[in-house]
């Protein structure tokens, strides 16, 4: 489990080429910078669906790059990270929500944990799960990437804590990608610092019951 404080944006991770940097990394920056600004500063407002697509990719950017702060926390895999760079778009089985944060306590730190979820009878040999949290200002993002069924229990528990969904993520049956998003609901209630806290506990302690189910 990684727990850090700062700024994402100031976490100096030398891990990422030139040309992505440069490129695509750069572009996505600067198209998620004006969605980002007003829910940081307490604004909050309807997303449009292509607003949701650059946040929820976004997210899954700074999330892969995060979490090499600590190399034995990694989890995000290589076909996600191909994904992202190719698509620019949340990749498979992974889900994005916000919710507004009015505490001090975390005004700017990130939460990172990584889990190998079962696939078939048996764990995996590396992580192949997270679950992120990330505090902004009086921005709370919620991001995970894990098995079909631990992202339905997400689903349900997310609907039930004041986390509005930004998009969801699910291979579709028959082939292509089934997205679902939650951009028309009215600004949810805001979290103070005890309440993030039982929003990290309570998903961190379902991840990892899912781990030794």
């Amino acid at each position: 489990m990684m727990d850090r404080r700062g700024p994402p944006a100031t976490q100096k991770i030398r891990r990422v080429c030139a040309s992505c940097n440069n490129g695509w990394m750069s572009n996505l920056q600067r198209a998620a910078k004006p969605i980002l600004v007003p829910l940081i500063e307490g604004n909050w407002h309807l997303l449009a669906e292509a607003s949701c697509e650059i946040l929820a990719a976004w997210v899954a950017m700074t999330t892969a790059v995060l979490e090499f702060a600590d190399e034995t926390t990694i989890a995000v895999t290589a076909e996600d990270r191909r994904y992202l760079r190719r698509e620019t778009r949340l990749p498979p089985r992974w889900a994005v929500w916000v919710g507004r944060y009015e505490g001090q306590k975390h005004h700017h730190s990130f939460w990172h944990r990584a889990l190998g979820l079962p696939t078939t009878s048996a764990l995996p040999d590396n992580y192949n799960g997270q679950l992120t949290v990330i505090i902004v200002g009086k921005l709370l993002i919620l991001a995970a990437s894990v098995s079909d069924n631990a992202l339905n229990s997400l689903l349900y528990m997310a609907g039930h804590n004041n986390l509005r969904l930004v998009e969801y993520c699910t291979p579709r049956y028959g082939g292509g990608i089934e997205r679902m998003h939650d951009a028309s609901q009215p600004a949810p209630p805001a979290f103070n610092e005890e309440m993030a806290d039982q929003i990290i506990d309570s998903f961190s302690e379902m991840l990892f019951q899912l781990h030794y189910s």
